[in-house]
């Protein structure tokens, strides 16, 4: 029997998941000026979309810069909420810092009438490093795995925690993902799809603050775009990427 019943999964996710979510999003949009974001942001990807408005660019700039950020911090979160699923359901646990660098989640359970114990890496998506850096994890699992597990039944694992559905074997680990993810670390093949009913409670209320606060800034910026960055009433793309790129 699972002891993660919807109401400890749901008060998880609001606390550790969506609040902080939230809070980070606000201080980013609080933080985010116009300057900064035109000198950061490519100029001439905007102009090459034929953008013609002053609100259009700014929306646009300012869209992409809170979904860079938001997917990493997302992301993070997401992690957390394996490892506290996992804790719940096989007394996983994370190591301690520093101790086993890219080894976020060690937990046992019975497969086969047999005990196997899991060594992971989670990572929220696919791509996430270049070849060397997943050899980097790969040998980080396997070093503990040798030092704490000998003799043992031991599997090094990849963790993904959203794409579509696959377990990959390699020579020396495999990757899980998605689904198959899930069910590997709470035991239940539908865990994938629990997670959602909890996040769609906890957000309420807190989107409308959000887009408040995303109007107001829109406007912001957008009155200063149209009287920085335009001539005769016409974004000027010239004054634009002098910003950005001039000396």
């Amino acid at each position: 029997m699972s002891n993660l019943n919807n109401q400890i999964l749901t008060n998880f996710i609001e606390e550790n998941i969506i609040l902080p979510f939230y809070d980070s999003r606000n201080r980013s949009l609080s933080k985010t000026n116009l300057k900064d974001i035109l000198k950061e942001k490519n100029p001439y990807l905007f102009q090459s979309k034929n953008i013609k408005t002053g609100q259009e660019l700014v929306k646009e700039m300012l869209d992409a810069f809170l979904s860079s950020s938001e997917e990493t911090i997302f992301g993070k979160l997401l992690e957390r909420l394996a490892i506290f699923v996992c804790e719940q359901e096989f007394n996983g646990y994370k190591p301690k810092e520093g101790e086993f660098p890219g080894v976020d989640l060690i937990f046992s359970r019975d497969k086969d009438a047999k005990k196997e114990t899991y060594i992971v890496g989670i990572k929220s998506g696919n791509v996430w490093g270049n070849a060397d850096s997943i050899s980097k994890m790969i040998e980080n699992i396997q070093k503990i795995a040798k030092e704490k597990y000998i003799n043992q039944k031991v599997q090094l694992i990849s963790g993904i925690c959203y794409g579509k559905s696959k377990i990959t074997k390699y020579e020396t680990y495999s990757k899980y993902k998605g689904q198959a993810f899930w069910e590997l670390i709470s035991g239940d093949t539908n865990f994938y799809i629990k997670i959602v009913e909890p996040i769609s409670q906890a957000i309420k209320g807190r989107d409308l603050d959000f887009n408040v606060a995303y109007t107001k800034k829109l406007n912001e910026m957008t009155m200063e775009i149209l009287s920085n960055f335009c001539t005769d009433n016409l974004l000027d793309w010239s004054k634009i990427v002098t910003f950005n790129s001039g000396k």
